[in-house]
């Protein structure tokens, strides 16, 4: 069964200056079997959306649910509030779905690598990469999938992909063999924001805030 990954970040790559006050950097990949995400999360999804504000184009931001801001006001109706916390986590437990997440403390990395530290998102992007088509080869040994990720701007996008085709070649440490990720894709937002992108801007900012908290690296 073909898997699609959706990808997105929270925080920034910048380790030259941090801010103290979000230090971290996160990179989450939600993975799902293609056929169920076009035949059941997906649509369970937009009947979510449409039940509530009858349109299936609302993203779900986090920081906008959780400050209330935007369709999340709900006009001050807290009852229907309460209502699609409840939905939408109702969602989450009974779809089928698999989310790998790494968060990087950009301060400790630079104190324990200097002038070695790779990229944030580079560096991400190979623990998801490894993880991904680990998790595939034991769904199967032919099990394949591809990547989709927000574009973030023409030089971002092709040192990415040239890093993509770098781990692509070469494999990490652990895992060498990446021939069952076909492919990696970038499209603007309005395209890739759907269930599973917007779903991960939750699930990037919460493991953010959580290592931010904790001061731990994880992965």
């Amino acid at each position: 069964m073909p898997y699609v990954l959706f990808m997105d970040e929270s925080g920034d790559h910048n380790l030259k200056s941090i801010d103290n006050d979000f230090p971290a950097f996160c990179l989450a990949g939600c993975a799902f079997e293609r056929e169920y995400y076009k035949t059941v999360a997906r649509p369970a999804v937009d009947t979510l959306k449409m039940r509530f504000w009858g349109m299936d184009h609302i993203p779900l931001h986090s920081r906008d649910i959780r400050k209330h801001r935007g369709p999340f006001t709900f006009r001050g109706d807290e009852e229907k509030r309460q209502d699609f916390y409840a939905a939408i986590n109702r969602l989450m437990e009974e779809l089928d779905f698999t989310i790998i997440a790494v968060v990087i403390l950009k301060n400790e990395h630079l104190n324990q690598y200097g002038t070695a530290a790779l990229h944030p998102y580079h560096l991400s992007l190979e623990f998801i990469m490894e993880r991904y088509s680990m998790l595939m080869r034991r769904r199967s040994k032919t099990t394949e999938g591809y990547i989709m990720s927000e574009a973030r701007g023409k030089n971002e996008d092709t040192l990415l992909k040239n890093e993509y085709n770098n781990l692509k070649r070469f494999g990490t440490e652990f895992h060498r063999d990446m021939s069952n990720i076909t492919s990696f894709w970038m499209e603007k937002k309005e395209a890739t924001c759907r269930f599973a992108n917007c779903r991960l801007d939750s699930v990037s900012d919460r493991c953010q805030s959580s290592a931010a908290r904790h001061g731990t690296e994880s992965i």
